[in-house]
């Protein structure tokens, strides 16, 4: 099912029938006043992000991506990391696969000068101390992570300590000012 405005476009997928989405990701480059893509729920993998980041960065426009549930693991986002400096939205939750590991990549990359996203939504990813405390350590440098989202369902952090969550929450908000 397709839900598209002039400027949004969101895929979800009908459950039982082929999804076409992976070989269409191509086909983005040339949406040219796209700016926010949803591809909630589309069983991506991380062979897809690859494809996935060279569509994107062909098409500037794009400030927004979602990517909630899908099959995203560590080299998925290794293959993401180029969106960095050109995303403001960077919506991964629901990948399970992404853990510590992923966002410790997340976070080396969003220690670059010129990153530009603002929020990021890694709840439900597996992200516990190590993961947490990385992105802890992009702070202050990092002037525009405003949102920050680590829940997991039952709306705690999982593993990461609560004096951890706090420093992000202040280092989130302070980038607010």
């Amino acid at each position: 099912t397709e839900y598209t405005d002039s400027r949004v476009l969101q895929y979800f997928p009908v459950l039982h029938q082929w999804n076409p989405i992976p070989g269409s990701i191509a086909n983005v480059k040339y949406a040219k006043y796209l700016i926010e893509l949803s591809l909630t729920g589309n069983t991506l993998g991380n062979s897809d992000m690859v494809e996935l980041t060279k569509a994107v960065k062909d098409n500037t426009n794009i400030t927004k991506l979602t990517l909630v549930d899908n099959m995203i693991g560590n080299d998925g986002v290794k293959a993401l990391i180029p969106l960095v400096t050109q995303l403001t939205e960077l919506g991964l939750g629901l990948n399970w696969r992404i853990g510590d590991t992923g966002a410790i990549l997340l976070a080396e990359a969003l220690k670059h000068p010129n990153a530009t996203v603002e929020n990021l939504r890694l709840f439900n990813c597996n992200v516990g101390t190590k993961g947490a405390e990385a992105l802890l350590s992009i702070f202050p440098q990092n002037k525009r992570l405003k949102h920050l989202s680590l829940k997991n369902t039952r709306g705690t952090h999982t593993t990461i300590p609560k004096e951890t969550i706090q420093q992000l929450e202040a280092a989130t908000s302070a980038n607010w000012k």
